[in-house]
């Protein structure tokens, strides 16, 4: 006997289907997310601004002999090496960049990865690593609130000594810490008003504070790249400060 029940029909025909991208967006701002106002432009690529009076007496460590990565390839490089100041960096080692997670159209969540590793040599020789995430999510691709965060973190090890530096653009302007045998400072992205400038924006300068404000070091990634510390730093800490940086200095090789 044939059914009584009406016969249903597939709703979902394609033009619905093309419009459910459209439709979610309507849910997600009825919900109470908001479309986000025009980030500002790019930061402009410009030298680190220093005060005038730390600036002469800290001792500056200029990145010299230093080569572009891209024409070498990944892996070991011989020729990807330079100085930073009276300090050698070479046997660099990159990993090629990974990516990872989900995408559907619009939506989705991916993490872009990379690692590197050098040799840092001065009066102790370091083994250098640096590894770097960019997280972005379906509200970063909407166009929504930003989510779109980058974390960088380098470690150095010489001897009995261990240094390490974390960073993250989750909230503007970046910031993180670095921590030398027990001592933490403090370190911060220097912002460029009127500029969206983050962790992912090319050659970024970094100011460097102790625990109580006091401006202790500094780093330009503008290529060739330029560092600076203050002689108030512990003596310790020195070369362990400056491995840190041509880690950092690694990240922006151009």
């Amino acid at each position: 006997m044939p059914s009584s029940l009406p016969r249903q029909q597939n709703r979902h025909t394609p033009a619905t289907l093309a419009r459910l991208p459209c439709l979610l967006l309507g849910l997600l701002t009825a919900s109470g997310a908001s479309l986000a106002e025009p980030p500002p432009p790019p930061a402009p690529l410009r030298p680190i601004v220093l005060d005038a009076g730390w600036e002469a007496q800290a001792e500056m460590l200029p990145a010299v002999d230093r080569s572009g990565w891209r024409q070498h390839g990944l892996g070991s490089s011989p020729v990807e090496a330079f100085r930073l100041g009276p300090y050698a960096v070479h046997d660099v080692r990159r990993s090629a960049v990974s990516t990872e997670g989900f995408t559907l159209g619009p939506f989705g969540r991916t993490t872009e990865r990379w690692d590197l590793s050098f040799r840092f040599e001065a009066a102790t020789a370091w083994d250098g690593n640096c590894d770097s995430r960019r997280r972005s999510s379906l509200t970063s691709r909407l166009g929504l609130l930003p989510d779109a965060v980058t974390t960088l973190r380098c470690r150095c090890t010489g001897g009995s000594q261990e240094a390490e530096l974390s960073l993250s653009d989750e909230w503007r302007p970046a910031h993180g810490e670095l921590r030398i045998d027990g001592q933490v400072l403090q370190m911060q992205i220097q912002d460029v008003r009127g500029h969206e400038i983050h962790l992912a924006s090319p050659a970024p300068a970094f100011l460097v504070s102790d625990a109580s404000g006091a401006q202790v070091a500094a780093l330009e990634t503008l290529h060739p790249g330029r560092a600076w510390r203050s002689p108030s730093l512990e003596p310790g800490a020195g070369e362990a400060l400056a491995c840190l940086f041509a880690g950092v200095l690694l990240r922006y090789p151009d």
